[in-house]
C-alpha cells in the first residue's frame, strides 16, 4: 500500500496528474480487470506504447471488416494456431476482442470493433495479447 502511494506521489510530482491517470489506466488494461471503455479512453500513442511488446499483425480492411473472427484470428493473423484451437478456447471463454469475451467464434468483425479506427486487441487467455492493425 505504501509503495502504491509513493509511486502515485512521485509520478504525479514528476509527470503530472493526467499522466499518472494514463499510466494507471494502462496498468489496469494489462494486469487488471479493464473494460472496452478503458481501451477507448487511451489515445493512439498510449495504446501503442502499452502494447509495444506484444505481437503485432497488419491486415487490410478487407481481411478484417466483414470477416468472421475465427478467420481473422486464425488465418489472417495467426493469433491462434488453428481454427479448432480458437473454437475450443472461445467455447471455454478464453478469447476476448477489445477486452470483451467473444461469445461466438464466427462472429463478424465490424467497424465498431476498431479502436481509434484501426486497431483490434485480441486476447488469448488472461495474459496473451495480440494487436491487429487494420490498414
Amino acid at each position: 500500500m505504501l509503495q502504491k502511494r509513493l509511486g502515485e506521489e512521485v509520478t504525479t510530482l514528476v509527470h503530472g496528474r493526467a499522466d499518472y491517470e494514463t499510466a494507471l489506466e494502462a496498468t489496469n488494461i494489462l494486469f487488471g480487470k479493464a473494460t472496452k471503455e478503458s481501451l477507448l479512453k487511451l489515445d493512439e500513442q498510449t495504446l501503442l506504447d502499452v502494447f509495444a511488446g506484444v505481437p503485432h499483425f497488419e491486415v487490410s480492411r478487407e481481411q478484417a471488416i466483414g470477416q468472421k473472427a475465427v478467420d481473422l484470428l486464425a488465418e489472417h493473423t495467426k493469433c491462434f494456431a488453428s481454427k479448432g484451437e480458437m473454437r475450443k478456447l472461445t467455447q471455454g471463454g478464453g478469447v476476448s476482442i477489445n477486452k470483451e469475451k467473444l461469445a461466438q467464434f464466427d462472429r463478424e468483425i465490424t467497424d465498431t470493433d476498431l479502436l481509434d479506427g484501426k486497431y483490434i486487441l485480441a486476447q488469448q487467455g488472461k495474459k496473451k495479447y495480440f494487436l491487429i492493425i487494420v490498414k
